[in-house]
């Protein structure tokens, strides 16, 4: 039932004859382009009243109520329970989560980690499966197990995604479905391997590089203000860097854009003795600097998050120090060039090194550069990766919906 009376429903002094089409343009157009904004703007920014949709999308009272009569006779919509800013009971729409589900993925040579969301994200499903070990295919066969978990928790079979968005590590070639270098991940470069994916999910499976899947989780969920520019260092058992200018991922023309682990750094007061910044300051690097400072052999984070709670002047200090600095050798560069606002952390290393890794970051920066960016730990909860890939599905999945309706 509809809960807005038309505009031949409203007593003669309230119509509202609807504007005249623009030239060329046909009133079934009109009708669609209205409906698409509408729906546009639900999905986007979550329940609704028709007093808040006729402010944010600018189109009059009489043409909203008309938009969300249709769409809900379509289906798209359904009551939901709000009240509004201004205390007064108002009648409050969203979009039906049947409309539509997505997911994003997160695939290491560790765990396949899946989030899975209608297009509203009013309801959002995780699961994880460990990779471990496993060779392409069973790669695949963990994503599907995945899948399988949080599409169970969603109450839908895993047939029913729109579509999916995995994060890998490695380059993955523009136009095409493809990584092209996958460091210790050994077939998962071959040509067929997103359509290895793609028949274990059920699904179209698009492939993505986690850092920037990451860097994009951090413009929808994270610290960072819309349209700034801002760089995301990853930090674990491989080194990645996602690049934003003003808003927006850039990915380079090659694609490569971000892909520092091979830039040449070097270790405090040795400028001229450079390495790969991979070498310095990967898992693998900061364990063998952990064994220089007599900290033992253990797992990089817990050492990181031992050091970072260490009494100044103490071995777990010193190698917080070196490590900081070792970091700001690789970020001079970029920061450079790139100029950016600030610096976002992240990745299982980078957090374990929390606040006092950001400072010391931060004042090796400022020994080489006259103004630096604010280092920051990223804020967004869970995989930021998966969580980044949710989020790029989403947007193509929203606009799809919107543009099913017809003209």
């Amino acid at each position: 039932m509809r809960r807005y009376r038309t505009n031949d429903d409203l007593s003669p002094e309230f119509r509202v004859d609807p504007p005249a089409a623009p030239v060329g343009v046909q009133a079934g157009t009109a009708r669609a382009l209205n409906d698409r904004a509408v729906l546009r703007q639900l999905l986007s920014g979550g329940p609704q009243s028709a007093r808040d949709l006729y402010r944010e999308i600018g189109l009059s009272k009489p043409t909203v109520y008309l938009a969300l009569a249709r769409l809900e006779d379509l289906g798209f919509l359904i009551p939901h329970d709000g009240v509004a800013a201004t205390g007064r009971s108002s009648r409050y729409f969203a979009v039906r989560p049947e409309a539509g589900y997505v997911a994003g993925a997160h695939l290491s040579a560790v765990e396949a980690t899946v989030m899975v969301a209608d297009v509203s994200l009013a309801r959002t499903h995780g699961a994880t499966v460990s990779t471990s070990g496993r060779t392409p295919e069973e790669v695949a066969v963990a994503l599907r197990e995945a899948l399988d978990s949080a599409c169970r928790q969603a109450g839908i079979p895993r047939t029913g995604l729109r579509s999916v968005l995995v994060g890998v590590p490695g380059v993955v070639e523009p136009g095409r479905n493809v990584l092209e270098r996958t460091p210790g991940l050994p077939g998962w470069e071959r040509a067929d391997f997103a359509s290895e994916l793609s028949r274990a999910a059920g699904s179209t499976v698009r492939l993505d590089n986690d850092i920037n899947l990451a860097a994009i989780a951090e413009m929808y969920f994270g610290i960072v203000p819309p349209y700034s520019s801002f760089l995301t260092l990853w930090l674990d058992e491989g080194v990645g860097m996602g690049v934003v200018l003003e808003g927006k991922l850039h990915r380079g023309a090659s694609g490569r854009a971000g892909e520092i682990c091979s830039l040449p750094a070097s270790v405090r007061g040795s400028q001229s003795d450079s390495k790969p910044l991979h070498e310095l300051v990967d898992a693998l690097s900061l364990r063998r600097l952990a064994a220089e400072f007599g900290l033992g052999h253990g797992d990089g984070r817990h050492i990181l998050r031992a050091a970072a709670e260490a009494p100044e002047g103490t071995a777990g200090a010193r190698l917080i120090d070196e490590y900081s600095h070792r970091i700001a050798s690789g970020l001079l560069a970029p920061t450079i060039i790139v100029d950016p606002e600030r610096v976002v952390l992240n990745g299982p290393i980078a957090l374990a090194g929390g606040d006092r890794l950001c400072v010391g970051v931060e004042d090796a920066l400022a020994q080489y550069m006259p103004s630096t960016p604010q280092v920051q730990l990223s804020k967004v909860a869970g995989n930021a990766v998966a969580t980044g890939a949710l989020s790029g599905v989403l947007e193509a999945a929203r606009e799809e919906i919107v543009q099913s309706i017809s003209t």
